[in-house]
């Protein structure tokens, strides 16, 4: 009589599982209807504008140094976060005397506001260590980037 009795509370355990959407493992094999409503409910609300972040605007330098030849300083960079013609992008080297800069103009690529290269003559900087920044400035945009450095020889 007791393995019919376990026979018995084992199936409609198994029946009460099978109804409620339970597994053995504790796993869901379903969802009952008021969970779904309320799953596509918050699947078609959560796209909003309000909810993404804004990409922040970074220039960055990726070049900054002595050209193979000895005759020019270079810097290259770009701008992150926008994409646009016709920024100002200036790079300026400060070092022993005092500043000089190079300009260019930003053009959209893909996914960033490329500055290019620029090139100042070594006549123009002294032996010794100098730094390097970017800025960039447009109608939307107004950033400057983190200094690099470079040894002028």
């Amino acid at each position: 009589m007791t393995i019919v009795r376990g026979g018995v509370v084992a199936l409609v355990a198994a029946a009460f599982m099978v109804l409620t959407g339970c597994t053995a493992g504790g796993g869901e094999t379903g969802s009952s209807p008021s969970e779904t409503g309320s799953t596509q409910s918050s699947a078609t609300s959560k796209p909003t504008e309000t909810e993404a972040p804004a990409p922040s605007v970074e220039a960055v330098i990726v070049v900054a140094s002595i050209d193979v030849d000895g005759a020019h300083a270079t810097a290259s960079g770009y701008v992150s976060g926008v994409i646009e013609d016709g920024g100002r992008c200036r790079f300026i080297f400060r070092g022993e005397p005092g500043e000089v800069s190079a300009e260019s103009t930003g053009v959209a690529d893909r996914a960033t506001t490329s500055c290019g290269a620029v090139s100042v003559p070594i006549d123009q900087l002294q032996k010794g260590t100098w730094s390097v920044r970017l800025e960039y400035r447009s109608d939307d945009s107004d950033v400057v980037s983190d200094e690099a450095t470079m040894e002028v020889p």
